[in-house]
């Protein structure tokens, strides 16, 4: 059964946070680590939400979360998680809201931040924003693929398609075989 390009962007996308979200959480900030150092009490509770994550448990992922900004509302990474929590249960504007106070929190922090908001920009169809958060995630962490593959979508639904050709082809460099960059790639040398 072949599936709509839309619906497999968005079967890809979950794919693709899912993989990525383990080594974010865990990865210590490229730019800047965290100001804020969390109580144990609350890391136990993040800990907690980012299982219920990983198990595919939105719904109580969302809500570990939110008990952990309840407990700590200047810990940034349980903003984050929150927004991937709802990004997963379709709750768009939840999920920006959730990136933009992580931002406001530590707007140098790990590049995904940025990513996470793209991608739900894109949802949104806020195409420029999407690709202004792409261009930060890229220039933080240049050697990220998935900022690629969503400015190209972002830029293809702008009517940009040399700009959305070039990030797809940077995105196929990193990731050569990839269904989803290789459609696109087909789609926008068709001219569709």
């Amino acid at each position: 059964m072949k599936l709509p390009p839309i619906t497999t962007l968005i079967a890809f996308s979950c794919l693709f946070a899912t993989c990525l979200f383990q080594s974010a959480v865990n990865a210590e900030d490229k730019i800047k680590p965290e100001s804020h150092k969390p109580a144990p009490a609350v890391l136990a509770m993040f800990k907690l939400g980012c299982g219920d994550w990983e198990s595919k448990a939105f719904a109580d992922g969302e809500r570990h979360m939110t008990s952990v900004i309840a407990m700590d509302p200047k810990f940034a990474r349980p903003y984050y998680v929150r927004a991937c929590c709802r990004h997963m249960q379709h709750n768009y504007e939840g999920a920006l809201s959730d990136c933009n106070t992580c931002i406001a929190i530590e707007p140098n922090g790990n590049p995904i931040f940025y990513f996470e908001r793209a991608i739900t920009e894109y949802r949104l169809k806020q195409l420029d924003p999407c690709i202004k958060d792409c261009d930060i995630a890229l220039k933080r962490a240049p050697t990220f693929p998935g900022s690629y593959l969503y400015r190209a979508n972002a830029k293809s639904g702008k009517g940009d398609r040399e700009g959305a050709l070039r990030d797809c082809e940077a995105y196929l460099r990193a990731r050569p075989a990839n269904e989803q960059g290789l459609k696109l790639k087909q789609r926008l040398l068709s001219g569709w």
